[in-house]
């Protein structure tokens, strides 16, 4: 398949691209730039640990690249680059037939290793003990859709797993009034 070039371009625009530290902090991003000051910004979500900051104004854009208030949370803080590309991606997986003598926080971290990192687990429903929701980092790039057998103590059960599709995190952007 052969692409057309798209018109996203942000050169010479008041805009950065940042990789946060940690994964928990995209959904928290906006209310950071909005208790710093800084209310005018558009934070939209690259994919990974990315995201575009774009300012009203070039002045808004430099004060912000020496707020260190603010830039603690980004490992990198960066001006657009057209060539740039996002190395990994996050993504939530389903996980079902996890055996409850299995249901470990190193069962799941060892489930995803097969694809990643274990960003976090979704543990807000106790009650369930049938599916675990992950998050994981990865340069995968194709979907996630597998069964696979484990064994416990001789035993072999199948474990599925599922990609979780059209899932974004939150910025955060719709939390502010």
């Amino acid at each position: 398949m052969v692409l057309e070039q798209g018109s996203l371009n942000y050169e010479g625009d008041p805009a950065l691209m940042g990789c946060v530290k940690d994964f928990k902090t995209l959904p928290n991003i906006h209310n950071v730039c909005f208790c710093k000051g800084f209310s005018r910004v558009k934070i939209s979500y690259l994919g990974g640990y990315w995201v575009l900051l774009e300012f009203e104004s070039l002045q808004s854009c430099e004060n912000f690249q020496t707020r260190n208030d603010i830039i603690y949370c980004f490992s990198s803080l960066q001006q657009w680059n057209a060539q740039f590309e996002i190395p990994d991606r996050v993504f939530l997986i389903d996980v079902e037939g996890t055996s409850l003598q299995a249901w470990l926080h190193a069962t799941f971290n060892r489930i995803v290793n097969k694809w990643g990192e274990l960003v976090y687990m979704d543990d807000s429903n106790a009650s369930n003990k049938y599916s675990m929701r992950l998050c994981v980092k990865t340069r995968v790039h194709h979907v996630i859709i597998e069964s696979f057998k484990v064994i416990l103590e001789g035993k072999v059960s199948v474990v599925r797993a599922k990609e979780v599709t059209r899932w974004v995190p939150n910025s955060g952007e719709d939390d502010i009034a």
